[in-house]
């Protein structure tokens, strides 16, 4: 009889990371049936979805209380699929709103649950890793540190790497090769790959724009993403401000090749910029009050991936409750010319590459899972 695990991803790059897994595990094991939430990567990777993925996930307060009857319906539709048909295993990826739940429904019923990419507790709510290590019977972490700290806690604990240095940069496919743009002085626009995350971050990345261009005129803001609805939505917001902005659909790390600075959300998007050796800034916005609450909450002094890895300020990041783009701009100017502040940025993003890109976090993973599954933790 085939292994059957449940695989759990509430997002697009859980979706991709866990399609990846689920790829590196048929590699050295074909015996195993997989089947749970994702999307259309997951889908095609072989696993079997119990549901259609949404096209926008939901992630935020305010998104989620409008939808929590549909995932009260969800998580009973996945108490009943264990109860009836238990799987031998679940496997969690990120998204810890939804995840940590199907967790809790697991335990229930006895089933053993592995998380890839676990809950950034360490970082804004520690008080919930002693829940996470009744929940959990092997962790698979993506940042060093988390190894030590959740091992402290009693779970079981693996450091298998970020995979998004898995996916490294495509130099067959140069940017210019996609969409020609005629200019050595692009200004890369990255505010997320949520439609949300378009919305929030963009306006007050356009308004930096704008003020880079008073002084810049030969800058050219870029935005490129892969769903269409997003970069209608860019364009039409780029209309409201004033901005000419150039879109496309290009690779996300040939972008930022191609440009001289890049403004980017928050998340693995900081990563892969990284990799592209281009000077970036990080910018997120929040509401007032998840701004407040971050102050009190946070444990660590970065929020971005890059900082937290690197355990220093790699790069200036800014979590803005506004749309003031004035301290944005004010570093920007600094980055985009012939300065020491640039050279040094390129030599600490150069530095990063050669310390910490590690590819192989995906096989890694998937060793540790079949492992586990063989009782060999």
């Amino acid at each position: 009889m085939p292994l059957k695990i449940f695989i759990s991803a509430g997002d697009i790059s859980g979706d991709i990371h866990a399609a990846g897994l689920i790829a590196r595990c048929a590699a050295e094991s074909g015996a195993i049936e997989w089947y749970g939430l994702g999307g259309s990567n997951m889908k095609e990777a072989g696993c079997r979805l119990l549901i259609e993925p949404e096209s926008d996930p939901v992630i935020g307060f305010r998104r989620v209380i409008g939808k929590v009857p549909y995932y009260f319906r969800l998580l009973a539709r996945i108490h009943r699929t264990f109860a009836e048909s238990p799987p031998d295993l679940v496997v969690l990826v990120d998204y810890p709103g939804l995840n940590t739940q199907i967790a809790r429904l697991a335990k229930m019923i006895g089933i053993r649950v592995v998380y890839f990419i676990c809950p950034q507790y360490w970082a804004w709510a520690p008080w919930r890793v002693r829940r996470f290590s009744r929940l959990v019977d092997k962790a698979l972490v993506i940042f060093p540190f988390e190894e030590s700290y959740l091992s402290s806690h009693g779970v079981d604990t693996t450091y298998v790497g970020h995979p998004v240095f898995d996916r490294a940069p495509r130099a067959e496919t140069r940017f210019e090769q996609v969409t020609p743009i005629n200019s050595a002085k692009r200004l890369a626009l990255l505010p997320g790959s949520r439609k949300h995350e378009v919305e929030s971050n963009l306006p007050v990345m356009l308004r930096a724009a704008a003020e880079l261009l008073r002084n810049e005129s030969d800058l050219v803001p870029t935005l490129t993403h892969q769903r269409p609805d997003c970069i209608a939505l860019a364009e039409k917001l780029a209309g409201g401000s004033g901005v000419k902005l150039q879109t496309t659909d290009a690779d996300l790390v040939e972008t930022a090749r191609a440009s001289r600075l890049c403004l980017v959300a928050s998340g693995t998007a900081t990563l892969e910029v990284a990799l592209s050796g281009t000077p970036f800034v990080v910018v997120y916005r929040v509401s007032p009050l998840a701004r407040r609450l971050a102050r009190v909450l946070l444990t660590v002094p970065w929020f971005c991936q890059v900082n937290l890895i690197a355990g220093e300020s790699l790069v200036p990041e800014f979590l803005l409750s506004d749309d003031n783009p004035s301290p944005v701009v004010a570093t920007c100017r600094d980055l985009l010319g012939q300065t020491v502040a640039r050279q040094d940025a390129i030599d600490r993003l150069g530095r990063f590459k050669d310390e910490h890109y590690e590819p192989g976090a995906l096989d890694r993973a998937a060793q540790a899972l079949l492992s586990f599954t063989c009782g060999q933790s």
